[in-house]
């Protein structure tokens, strides 16, 4: 199902792969590496967090730029697996943004055959503080998910620190107009800094002893380290979701959960989280499902600003009891 955002951002469903926002600035011509003329003004992003980042990026529609998001909403990136459509799509857009540090390794080898001017890695972007990944055996083993924690998106100065570099690519695949662009970012940016003002003051209220989180798997690192928090154990112990839980690994968590007084454990809606199910209910500690790796269908979710909110929210209250 392709799901479309209004010029308010709100999502239509309708009959393709993600989040669209419709049409017509200048366009550039470029090559995929099958070597087929794009002539779009077409921008994809791996994830729907950064299809709808870039949907602010560019005054969501009002510029006439299109952007759509490769792995649809509700859908874990670090399983997602490519199909023909996917790979169409990417050779016809004038610019991918993809997040890198192997979110989403799925879409590696259809980055790897495009002409890497067209690619936007944002983990590559200058200037980004970003921290060292949590690998398991396997990750070493398997050299799947690189040395760097993926989601920097769940820390919004990072955001507002990405999407200037971002918007500098955009003008250059699409050539839109620079000055409305920069309206648009600054817009943006002060979106961005507003909801991270919001989120460090809820979470001030939150007594220095219960900031502590126990995820499902390590996503939440850059959260915590914006808001005062600190991440005292995972489920799976790695940054990727594709990593495995072992028995020593879940004693050793409950022994933490104990210690720490933990309230919950946090766990992504889009991901099995049996294991975490079990161990809450073991140690009579509540659940709470966020949205971590990708959009919503409902408003409080259906916006990466309204995501960071209400699952800022959800932390904050399982914490303060």
């Amino acid at each position: 199902m392709i799901l479309t955002l209004g010029r308010r951002g709100r999502r239509f469903a309708g009959g393709s792969i993600a989040v669209v926002l419709v049409a017509g600035c200048g366009s550039t011509e470029d090559t995929g590496g099958s070597g087929v003329e794009t002539g779009s003004d077409q921008i994809v992003a791996t994830t729907s967090i950064w299809a709808d980042i870039v949907s602010g990026i560019t005054c969501r529609g009002d510029l006439g730029i299109e952007v759509t998001s490769l792995i649809p909403p509700r859908s874990d990136p670090h399983g997602y697996e490519p199909s023909l459509q996917d790979r169409e799509l990417l050779d016809d857009a004038a610019l991918v943004v993809a997040n890198g540090a192997s979110l989403e390794t799925g879409a590696d080898a259809l980055l790897d055959d495009l002409d890497g001017a067209r690619v936007v890695e944002v983990v590559e972007l200058p200037g980004l503080e970003l921290r060292d990944a949590t690998l398991s055996e396997d990750d070493h083993e398997e050299d799947d998910h690189g040395d760097i924690d993926p989601h920097l998106w769940l820390d919004p100065s990072l955001v507002a620190a990405a999407i200037g570099p971002i918007a500098d690519r955009v003008i250059a695949a699409t050539g839109a107009d620079a000055t409305a662009i920069d309206e648009c970012v600054d817009a943006y940016r002060t979106e961005l800094l507003t909801l991270d003002d919001e989120i460090a003051d809820r979470m001030v209220a939150v007594p220095a002893a219960r900031r502590v989180l126990v995820t499902n798997h390590d996503a939440y690192g850059y959260f915590a380290d914006r808001y005062g928090l600190e991440v005292v154990g995972t489920v799976i112990p790695s940054t990727s979701t594709m990593a495995e839980t072992n028995a020593a690994d879940l004693e050793e968590l409950a022994a933490v959960v104990e210690r720490e007084a933990v309230p919950a454990i946090f766990v992504d809606s889009d991901q099995d989280t049996a294991e975490a199910d079990e161990l809450a209910a073991t140690l009579d500690v509540e659940v709470v499902r966020l949205r971590t790796d990708s959009l919503g269908d409902d408003d409080a979710t259906d916006t990466y600003v309204e995501l960071m909110r209400t699952d800022a929210d959800a932390v904050a209250s399982a914490l303060d009891g």
